[in-house]
């Protein structure tokens, strides 16, 4: 009786617990949330009228598919060319000092033939004497010099000796004198038997060997001067990657500060071995650098075909607006008179054109005259 009891209450609860309804889940919320979001494909777009963009003189034409070679960006180094350096050299021992123009900086630009220091001679002092004494010597030597060629031309006069003899005479008096007066300009601190040291050719002046008021030797370096008409780029390249770099491909080399669809400096590949560095493979690429945009040492973009061409999409580069966060963008033809601007990514440069890595598909009409108008008109600055 105590079990039917028991089971009885146990069907009874169960019934009740069936009829109290579904329970009901806890609710949730988002640790964020967006606000106003806009996707890139609900941009502004831009409406003319037909006079307004025949005003604008807005022109359009098709992205195109075309195959182009896969580039590959390498970091360069910019050097001076074969011959374009020149190590200028003390011709004699002497004191440096500065040119008519004061001392120049490294960097600076100059002209052939243009003043850079001046250098005081420096007669080699007799060991064991004042620099009083030296003077005294040289004074000695020098009239002694004098007296010999005095009796010389006694001898050639009466012909007990040659022409020749007298030259060699001579020679000794001006050897004499030079050493006499290299000692004098020195105790007096004064600019006699200095010479003019010069650029000896157009370029800047890559850095200096010596200081000022520094007693050189001769034969020892001054400066250096490097003309950058013409400049050097070496690119190391992983030896995986030489292989597949085409022997006459050409170079394209750029600022690490310009924009994605600045234009580039084109390099020539020079003929010969790559030379092998750790690690890598140099190549080297000739630039015309007579705007002087590029100096040496200083780091670039080089981007080099690698691996055969394929397939890309290509628009005009004159269809590529640059936002001021160097964001790449085409301004897209919605409609009659109506345009939407949409990003593209630029791959590279391949003369007039931009080869993109993405961008509108193939056919889509973009404008390619009148981009800035149309920049313009979108951010309330232009026409």
């Amino acid at each position: 009786m105590t079990l039917n009891r028991y089971l009885a209450a146990c069907a009874a609860l169960s019934a009740l617990l069936s009829c109290s309804g579904e329970k009901t889940a806890p609710a949730t919320h988002s640790p964020s949330k967006v606000e106003n979001g806009v996707p890139e494909s609900a941009l502004t777009t831009v409406t003319l009228t037909p006079e307004a963009e025949r005003r604008l003189g807005v022109t359009t034409a098709a992205v195109d598919v075309r195959s182009a070679p896969n580039m590959r960006a390498y970091a360069g180094v910019v050097g001076a060319a074969p011959g374009a350096s020149a190590v200028v050299a003390a011709p004699f021992a002497g004191v440096v000092a500065a040119g008519e123009a004061g001392l120049l900086t490294p960097g600076s630009a100059v002209e052939r033939g243009q003043s850079i220091l001046l250098l005081r001679g420096v007669a080699t002092q007799t060991s064991g004497i004042s620099p009083a004494e030296e003077i005294r010597v040289r004074k000695i030597e020098l009239d002694n010099a004098k007296a010999r060629r005095r009796r010389t031309a006694e001898l050639v006069a009466a012909e007990g000796a040659s022409e020749e003899e007298l030259e060699a005479a001579s020679a000794d008096v001006a050897r004499a004198q030079a050493a006499y007066n290299s000692v004098n300009a020195q105790l007096s601190g004064g600019d006699a038997g200095a010479a003019v040291v010069r650029a000896p050719l157009a370029g800047v002046i890559s850095d200096y060997a010596a200081g000022l008021g520094q007693l050189i030797s001769a034969g020892a370096t001054l400066f250096t001067v490097t003309n950058l008409d013409a400049a050097l780029v070496r690119v190391p390249v992983y030896p995986g990657d030489a292989d597949a770099v085409p022997a006459d491909a050409p170079a394209q080399v750029r600022s690490l500060n310009a924009d994605a669809d600045a234009p580039a400096i084109d390099g020539v590949r020079i003929a010969g071995s790559p030379t092998a560095t750790a690690g890598a493979i140099d190549l080297y690429f000739a630039i015309d650098n007579s705007a002087a945009k590029f100096r040496p040492g200083e780091r670039v973009e080089v981007s080099l075909p690698v691996g055969g061409a394929a397939e890309r999409l290509v628009v005009p580069h004159a269809a590529i607006f640059t936002d001021i966060h160097g964001g790449s963008w085409v301004y897209e033809k919605a409609g009659e008179g109506v345009y939407a601007r949409r990003r593209v990514v630029i791959d590279h440069l391949a003369g007039d054109l931009a080869v993109l890595a993405a961008g509108p598909p193939k056919g889509t009409l973009v404008a390619t005259a009148g981009v800035a108008e149309l920049a313009g008109s979108e951010f309330g600055v232009g026409k």
